[in-house]
């Protein structure tokens, strides 16, 4: 894991004193097909699309790597859904990516025996049993739980909205008893997730609420509770219920690619700027033609502390390297 870290950070310094670009992480949203529905993303609700087959997934893995990618992670939709989920895993692996993946749980007892190979599962745990399935769905509760329990590389999401923001004891408790970190993330409005407006106001935190949390977040955090949010991030969210920065390095460093091979510089922009497939143009070419105007604020919280490691931050940089430990191969 340090030699990982050691060659990110090569890759990131070419990148800022030589204005290159690598596509240091790159984010798949692998399907938008989803079996959940929760009160915050409606994303198995889109329209189906077109997805990239196994060999195109593949090829697309082998490019991306001659292009100095180092981390590969999963999300959708519900990547499981996927049956060629495990395979992608194990070939992304062998090629030397580090691997994670964002899921809500429900088929993980059906499928973790093909997923061996990786290296961080995510997953989302919003709160008292009653709470989390009102939020994620019935039954889902007690699958989060038997998944944190185990003995692998995770760690748990939190979307802090109105029904769990006075909870994060029951939360913090949970992760000590079971041995997991928590990555607390406010719920916003993301175009993405198809959720009406009316539908967000109910569910969404004032900013003073925001700020009131992550102060308490932040609290926890310096007495050695397990957290992953770096201070910088949580500092961000107290201050502004939201991070802001003088510059931004995604899609310099790293990039966002939807089900059918389209490339974009993050999740905030996917639909959003014009479509640059990966196939049809070549990836190196499609990475060098993504739109870098610079966003100054950012609501999403892997973003964020991507960001904060492209731009050098030390603080988050010790504080990646403390989190060694929740990967699987962490040693």
């Amino acid at each position: 894991m340090i030699i990982r870290h050691i060659k990110s950070g090569f890759k990131v310094l070419g990148a800022k004193l030589l204005n290159k670009r690598y596509p240091l992480k790159i984010n798949f949203i692998s399907t938008y097909r989803c079996d959940n529905n929760c009160s915050y993303c409606k994303i198995g609700q889109l329209k189906k699309t077109k997805e990239l087959s196994t060999k195109q997934v593949k090829s697309m893995i082998n490019s991306l790597v001659n292009l100095g990618a180092e981390h590969i992670t999963f999300i959708g939709g519900e990547p499981l859904i996927r049956d060629d989920m495990g395979e992608l895993i194990t070939y992304a692996k062998k090629k030397g990516l580090l691997t994670t993946m964002s899921s809500n749980g429900n088929l993980f007892e059906k499928k973790k025996n093909q997923l061996k190979d990786l290296d961080l599962l995510i997953t989302c745990f919003n709160g008292p049993e009653k709470i989390h399935d009102s939020i994620r769905g019935e039954r889902n509760y007690k699958k989060i739980m038997k998944i944190l329990s185990l003995d692998i590389g995770k760690l748990a999401t939190t979307i802090l909205t109105k029904q769990n923001v006075k909870y994060i004891d029951f939360i913090m408790n949970k992760a000590k008893k079971l041995g997991f970190y928590v990555n607390f993330q406010p719920v916003f409005r993301n175009e993405l997730a198809k959720v009406e407006n009316d539908e967000m106001e109910e569910i969404m935190l004032s900013r003073k609420e925001v700020r009131d949390v992550f102060q308490e977040i932040i609290r926890r955090k310096k007495n050695g509770e397990p957290i992953s949010n770096s201070y910088p991030s949580l500092r961000n969210f107290a201050k502004y219920g939201k991070a802001k920065f003088n510059t931004c390095y995604l899609g310099r460093l790293s990039i966002a690619i939807d089900p059918e091979g389209n490339v974009y510089r993050c999740y905030k922009y996917v639909n959003k700027d014009k479509k640059i497939n990966g196939f049809k143009n070549g990836w190196k070419e499609a990475n060098k033609k993504l739109n870098l105007n610079n966003c100054k604020e950012c609501y999403y919280g892997c973003h964020i502390e991507d960001n904060l490691l492209y731009g050098l931050n030390l603080s988050s940089i010790i504080n990646l390297i403390k989190l060694g430990r929740i990967f699987k191969n962490g040693k």
